[in-house]
């Protein structure tokens, strides 16, 4: 599964971090119910949901301002529990799936409930915990700067990896929709007009900057989850994001992710703008 990145905008630097099907609320289902119920138990999607939302009230609780007693404010980390509901979560990545062929879900639930891709959805998951650690990430941008010009594997196969799935681009341009959304919350909670053309010339100012941080940390943690990997394995996911299939899969996950993180971002930059003016009062 191809990767994104914890809550692009956050920190100072975004990129992103496992990129995974959602299981789907009843409510949105479809005719391919059944397949993707599938595809979301073999890629443990209850597992991501709980990451993600651990992950960013994290990051949250370091942006936003503490009150009197030094702390974020109920009010303010209520609001945010309701940002990164782990049920909101899955039901919108689990909306971009609906284009899906039956045929592009069945071979996609054939890999990831293979021996090889559960192996690779546990080193996956194990790999995106760890690296929400700063300290984890820094060596993992670390090591992969130490063996970045390596010709042999598994950077051969994680370069290939990266290039079959577009993961450099694609998180680029998932990075700065998240900020771009981010900075229109925090006006908007702040009270303050946002003129959407500033807006996006500082976004695109930085994009140099973000496409830098975005190759770092994705090699970084392509290393750290699938270097460990049965390179047998790992070459069975390249093969399989190079088919029409896995074009398709990876496509749609993107798709979701942009919809997801735009959304906890605009309402992350709500959150903050609102509890910036709350203490300024």
């Amino acid at each position: 599964m191809p990767a994104l990145r914890g809550f692009p905008g956050l920190r100072a630097g975004v990129a992103l971090v496992l990129l995974v099907l959602v299981l789907p609320l009843r409510a949105l289902a479809g005719p391919g119910d059944d397949m993707v119920d599938r595809l979301g138990e073999a890629l443990r999607l209850q597992d991501l949901a709980v990451l993600m939302r651990d992950e960013g009230l994290d990051d949250a609780r370091d942006l936003l301002p503490a009150d009197a007693t030094g702390q974020v404010s109920p009010v303010a980390m209520a609001q945010l529990e309701e940002v990164f509901d782990p049920g909101l979560i899955r039901a919108e990545l689990t909306g971009a799936f609906g284009a899906l062929s039956a045929g592009d879900l069945g071979a996609a639930v054939a890999f990831f409930d293979s021996p090889a891709g559960r192996a690779l959805v546990e080193l996956e998951l194990v790999a995106r915990a760890a690296i929400s650690d700063p300290d984890i990430e820094a060596i993992a941008r670390g090591e992969w700067a130490a063996r970045r010009d390596e010709s042999g594997e598994p950077i051969a196969s994680l370069r290939r990896f990266a290039e079959v799935n577009d993961l450099v681009e694609r998180n680029t341009t998932s990075t700065m929709t998240a900020r771009f959304q981010f900075l229109r919350g925090l006006a908007a909670g702040a009270g303050q007009p946002a003129d959407d053309g500033e807006i996006l010339s500082r976004v695109w100012a930085q994009e140099g900057a973000i496409r830098a941080d975005t190759e770092g940390w994705l090699m970084g943690y392509l290393l750290l989850a699938y270097g460990p990997a049965d390179p047998a394995d790992l070459d069975a996911y390249v093969a399989f994001s190079e088919t029409p299939a896995g074009q398709a899969v990876n496509a749609a996950l993107f798709e979701g992710f942009e919809v997801t993180y735009g959304r906890i971002s605009h309402g992350l930059g709500l959150v903050a703008g609102r509890a910036t003016q709350a203490q300024d009062l």
